[in-house]
């Protein structure tokens, strides 16, 4: 197998290219020389991520309904706690803490002591929530101020929430505006819409107590700009069945071509709180696996 393996560094995918809706393989190009040359394949796999997959499949006259759309990421609404030692002393004793900042110092280099997750629960806990313990906050504070040594350390807390899919959140492609490398500019609509608003709210009041109930805040919750979880999912949504509403089949192949098979967040269909990536996995490999099956391996 590693004969028929080839990495090329440099090299962009320039288009998909087709024999009617057969995949026949891909032009590429060389970065270094500007050279195009021509890889023929019996099965193509685009994962690049949810804003070039589409992209790319958009500039290979490749166009569901649904591509670009149904653009969906978690909203997160993120604080720092600095750590109080009364509410803490139900927990663990200052020779607690000793023992514990010792042991930490024997390996400096990681700033996060640990993480834990409180996971999704609806309707209960229609959240999904990160504690993240550290010594030090992730940003300077000035010497002299209120916990700025705050020897019990900080907790790093965020929630995070759905964003449900729509079709209107969306990546479009403009064929008269090319971008810095020739493709079809991108154009990105998306906005919380009231149902994401109720339950940004209701995940800030939440936070709100968790940290009053550790300590004092020396970061206060806040919603983050959208975008930031850098979690882009929807854009090449998978569907039972082909109405429309999804770009790629139950196995991650493109409605239509049944030898172009596309891969990573953007296949996910569904509203997430928390990274997607062991999703994406699971899709990939069962993905992977009908590409196994069908080209004999």
């Amino acid at each position: 197998l590693s004969k028929q393996f080839e990495l090329r560094d440099l090299t962009l995918v320039r288009r998909v290219e087709l024999d009617g809706h057969r995949v026949t393989g891909v032009t590429v190009q060389d970065l270094r020389t500007g050279d195009t040359s021509f890889v023929a394949a019996d099965m193509v796999v685009v994962a690049a991520d949810a804003f070039r997959s589409p992209q790319l499949l958009w500039a290979s006259g490749i166009r569901p309904k649904a591509l670009g759309h149904y653009l969906t990421e978690h909203p997160v609404v993120i604080s720092t706690v600095a750590l109080d030692a009364d509410k803490m002393g139900r927990f663990a004793t200052e020779a607690d803490l000793d023992a514990e900042l010792a042991r930490r110092a024997l390996n400096p280099a990681d700033p996060v002591a640990a993480v834990n997750r409180i996971p999704f629960s609806e309707p209960e806990h229609p959240f999904s929530v990160q504690v993240m313990y550290s010594e030090t906050t992730p940003f300077p504070m000035e010497p002299g101020t209120p916990y700025s040594q705050n020897p019990w350390g900080y907790v790093n807390m965020g929630y995070g929430m759905r964003k449900h899919p729509r079709y209107e959140d969306a990546v479009t492609f403009d064929d008269n505006e090319p971008d810095y490398r020739g493709f079809p500019n991108m154009t990105i609509e998306y906005e919380l819409t009231e149902r994401e608003n109720v339950e940004i709210a209701q995940a800030t009041e939440r936070l709100r107590r968790a940290g009053k109930a550790l300590g004092v805040f020396v970061a206060e919750p806040r919603l983050m700009p959208n975008g930031s979880s850098l979690h882009y999912q929807g854009t090449m949504r998978m569907g039972a069945i082909d109405d429309g509403t999804s770009v790629a089949d139950p196995w991650s192949r493109v409605w239509g071509y049944r030898n172009l098979v596309v891969g990573g967040n953007a296949l996910i269909p569904t509203a997430t709180a928390m990274n997607p990536t062991l999703m994406s996995v699971a899709i990939a490999v069962r993905g992977a696996r009908k590409v196994a099956e069908e080209l004999g391996a």
